[in-house]
């Protein structure tokens, strides 16, 4: 099973990639 911390950060990641890709698409 994946412990809450490590599904945590995992998700800080999803996010920071998802607004990368919203911020070179803007552009």
């Amino acid at each position: 099973m994946v412990s809450a911390k490590h599904e945590h950060i995992l998700l800080q990641k999803i996010i920071m990639f998802q607004g990368s890709k919203e911020i070179t698409s803007t552009h």
